[in-house]
């Protein structure tokens, strides 16, 4: 009969049994602590090549996530496209506060030090390669804007006709031959 969880409760064991089959197995790819230990002095320590090869791999890691990084405005245009259509084209409060916040986060993130999210990832050995995710993250801050001036467009508040200027105009009055 089993104990009752009362019991294992206000007594629980004093020691855990070591039993290997109840323990679980570390998944494929991982090396504990001691396994490392274990590996290093099989392979006599530090060895410069796999240090090149590490600091190398660690380099190539840095530059895909600066990638991911330079990529992200891109990622979230189609939710502010979707955003931008179904908030409509006549003036209301939605509409509007939809169309601020396509130009308000791109403008504060350009206003302020745009490479700033590329600060974790610089190092010596990145610095050369960071060059075009920079630039990518900077188009697509602006073309966010773009699409903030082109929901501009839509709505009618963008003074692109010549009926917009007809108070700056002058009058010319007809002259009859």
């Amino acid at each position: 009969m089993a104990a009752s969880w009362i019991t294992l409760l206000s007594k629980p064991p004093t020691a855990v049994p070591t039993n290997t089959k109840t323990q679980a197995v570390d998944p494929p790819g991982f090396t504990s602590a001691n396994d490392s230990k274990k590996l290093q002095k099989k392979t006599g320590g530090n060895n410069d090549a796999q240090d090149a090869a590490n600091a190398e791999l660690r380099s190539m890691l840095m530059v895909k996530k600066s990638w991911d990084v330079a990529l992200s405005p891109f990622k979230a245009l189609p939710m502010q496209l979707v955003m931008a259509y179904f908030s409509g084209s006549s003036i209301q409060i939605f509409s509007i506060m939809m169309t601020a916040t396509l130009f308000w986060s791109p403008v504060k993130m350009l206003a302020s030090e745009p490479l700033a999210a590329f600060a974790p990832f610089e190092t010596p050995a990145t610095h050369d390669r960071l060059g075009m995710p920079k630039l990518v993250f900077i188009l697509g801050q602006l073309v966010t804007i773009a699409l903030g001036m082109a929901k501009l467009q839509y709505m009618g508040l963008l003074p692109t006709t010549s009926s917009d200027w007809l108070a700056w105009e002058v009058y010319q009055p007809l002259l009859l031959f």
